[in-house]
């Protein structure tokens, strides 16, 4: 069991929650459901997986987010994500 993980897991958890539930905006309902969703998947691989490789998800899912926010707005309503 890693820890560290489980604990972002459930702060990830609780975020999109708040996220979710302080917003007026119907997109940011469904994304809140996607982000605690990948809260609990982070959590499970931080309860079951060996230290290396749930701290090699967690890692590699925060480049990721990083990636992601980089990219232009265009981008994003060229693939249809948003308005």
């Amino acid at each position: 069991m890693n820890w560290n993980v489980i604990g972002f897991g459930a702060f990830v958890a609780v975020l999109g929650y708040l996220a979710g539930a302080t917003s007026p905006n119907p997109e940011d309902h469904r994304a809140s459901i996607f982000i605690i969703g990948y809260a609990v998947i982070l959590m499970a691989v931080g309860c079951f997986a060996p230290d290396r490789v749930a701290k090699g998800f967690l890692f590699g899912s925060i480049a990721i987010a990083m990636i992601v926010y980089a990219l232009p707005k265009p981008f994003w309503k060229f693939i249809g994500l948003i308005n």
